[in-house]
């Protein structure tokens, strides 16, 4: 019974999460989080580096899902030498491919 509360607790959350997101996410303000000067051109020019939401966002989903990873992979007892392997296993393809599917997106559905 308690895997059923796990799951749909964490169902719930998400949900209200995606909900907020798709509701707040898309207005003006919510675009960047910070611009980071890198380097100084001129006087009064910096070129710089965006820091975006999307950008935490899809790292902070990588984050929780290693973590739900070892939590389940620990629980069953596999050990972590294997759950570390498994986990490069999972981001080596996957991080580029996020990449990808967020480029491919903002040219297809760019209005």
């Amino acid at each position: 019974m308690n895997d059923e509360f796990f799951i749909g607790g964490f169902a719930f959350l998400l949900t209200l999460f995606l909900a907020w997101g798709f509701k707040v996410l898309p207005a003006e303000k919510w675009q960047f989080i910070a611009a980071v000067p890198i380097r100084k051109i001129d006087a009064h020019t910096w070129s710089g580096m965006n820091l975006t939401y999307y950008g935490f966002f899809s790292s902070t989903a990588y984050l929780i899902a290693i973590a739900m990873l070892c939590v389940l992979l620990g629980a069953i007892g596999i050990p972590p030498l294997v759950i570390f392997i498994m986990t490069l296993m999972i981001l080596i393809p996957c991080v580029p491919a996020s990449r990808l599917v967020a480029r491919f997106f903002i040219n297809v559905l760019r209005f």
